[in-house]
């Protein structure tokens, strides 16, 4: 997973996508409350898009690599 293919944050720790989202669409309004949340859990998972810049990313972001390439990430960016 190279940096621009990496999920990201706009901030460490900040895994939430922005709250400027727009309504849900009318058809969702029938759906009962778990299946409307579940599904709108999963789209906003899938469809969130954020950035860093730097040598290493963010600790949400570092921590998603295994250990061992944690590890290289960091001791390449003190170099």
């Amino acid at each position: 997973m190279s940096g621009a293919d990496a999920p990201m944050s706009d901030s460490p720790g900040n895994d939430n996508p922005p709250s400027d989202l727009p309504e849900l669409p009318k058809f969702l309004e029938d759906l009962p409350a778990a299946q409307r949340e579940e599904l709108t859990q999963y789209a906003s998972e899938m469809s969130y898009i954020g950035h860093f810049s730097g040598p290493i990313p963010p600790p949400s972001v570092l921590a998603q690599y295994d250990q061992e390439v944690q590890r290289i990430i960091v001791d390449e960016s003190v170099q």
